[in-house]
């Protein structure tokens, strides 16, 4: 739907729309595209409700995805409708960006943010060693946090009892965690507010 080339790029975006599509987006920054001559207009295969929830009228395609177009036209795409918390104040916050800095420490794998009480964010680690190096750890949550801070602050880290993988069920098959399925394995750390890494 947008793409960058010579002569018109501008990094972090997707690039400018392509002919023949308009971006549309919503108040809660959704993006949805319209085509002249749609691909497709439904799914094959999909749970009932599925279709009707991404493919709209009139060739409109909810792409799930959260992002903005800036002033002359470059697309931005922030991150997933599902990577989406909500706090009790009513700010979104994205855990992507905030994801992708913690786990630059070479000490975690895989990072999940949530947010149990829709007041504070508590993050679920995959380390990248075990033992798991708590030191280094710790030390990327305090930079994560000086670097984004606010509403993005993390309070504390769960370390995972084992590493995320395909096997346990925890990555899926192009190994990205399952969200819904490491809240399940660790809801008790995530509610006891007296486990895990806390932020200094």
């Amino acid at each position: 739907m947008a793409k960058n080339h010579p002569g018109a790029h501008r990094e972090g975006s997707v690039g400018r729309v392509l002919p023949g599509r308009q971006v549309l987006i919503d108040d809660d920054g959704v993006i949805s595209v319209r085509a002249e001559h749609p691909v497709n207009w439904r799914y094959a295969y999909c749970e009932p409700g599925d279709c009707e929830r991404v493919f709209g009228p009139d060739g409109v395609v909810r792409t799930g995805d959260l992002g903005y177009l800036d002033a002359d036209g470059f697309l931005f795409v922030l991150g997933r409708t599902d990577d989406t918390i909500v706090l009790d104040n009513g700010k979104k916050i994205i855990v992507r960006q905030i994801e992708e800095h913690l786990k630059s420490s070479p000490a975690i794998a895989q990072c999940v943010l949530y947010c149990p009480a829709q007041t504070e964010l508590v993050a679920v680690v995959s380390p990248a060693s075990a033992p798991a190096d708590t030191a280094a750890i710790s030390a990327q949550l305090a930079a994560t946090n000086r670097a984004l801070g606010g509403d993005q602050y993390i309070h504390r880290v769960v370390l995972a009892d084992e590493p995320f993988s395909i096997d346990n069920g925890l990555l899926t098959s192009q190994y990205k965690p399952r969200r819904k399925q490491i809240r399940a394995v660790y809801q008790r750390q995530l509610g006891d507010p007296r486990k895990g890494i806390h932020a200094a």
